[in-house]
């Protein structure tokens, strides 16, 4: 009876602890290779505030504040293969600047005796520099988004003409 005891014990420890057998330990839904991909992919994302290149991160994808090279000299990475490719940062422009204009509205309306007229001139012009200001940034994070989706692809490279010595 107590060897009956032990085993019994013995299996509601192995399961607390997490300690079963490979064969029957439970299946994880989420893997760490999930978790560290994602992380990884964030913080390649986060790289498009740098405006270099994603491929190859040694060149600035800028030719001045708003004119984006066609691709990179070093690694002949395309930025925008197809000509309405920066329309994504269009969107994340507008998105960018509708939640700054909610904020300053919010601020104002909050902690300020102004009228609403002024509010929203406020927030409506708020809005405006915030695209001006924020349109390189979103189309850089455009182009990481692109890269880390398809950017492998032949498609993204400059082809070479077929004497040209590297």
């Amino acid at each position: 009876m107590a060897a009956g005891l032990q085993n019994r014990y013995s299996k509601i420890t192995r399961r607390c602890l997490g300690g079963h057998p490979p064969s029957h330990r439970p299946s994880n839904p989420f893997p760490p290779a999930l978790f560290t991909s994602m992380f990884r992919a964030i913080f390649k994302m986060l790289g498009g505030f740098t405006l270099r290149c994603p491929n190859c991160r040694g060149e600035s994808m800028l030719r001045n504040y708003y004119v984006f090279k066609p691709n990179c000299s070093k690694c002949t990475f395309k930025y925008l293969v197809d000509e309405g490719d920066f329309w994504g940062g269009v969107v994340y422009s507008y998105t960018f600047a509708g939640v700054s204009g909610l904020f300053v509205a919010y601020l104002l309306d909050t902690f300020s005796p102004l009228g609403w007229r002024t509010i929203l001139y406020a927030s409506a012009g708020a809005a405006i520099a915030s695209i001006l200001l924020f349109f390189p940034f979103a189309k850089s994070l455009w182009v990481y988004t692109l890269f880390l989706t398809r950017g492998q692809y032949e498609e993204y490279r400059v082809k070479k003409p077929p004497g040209d010595p590297e």
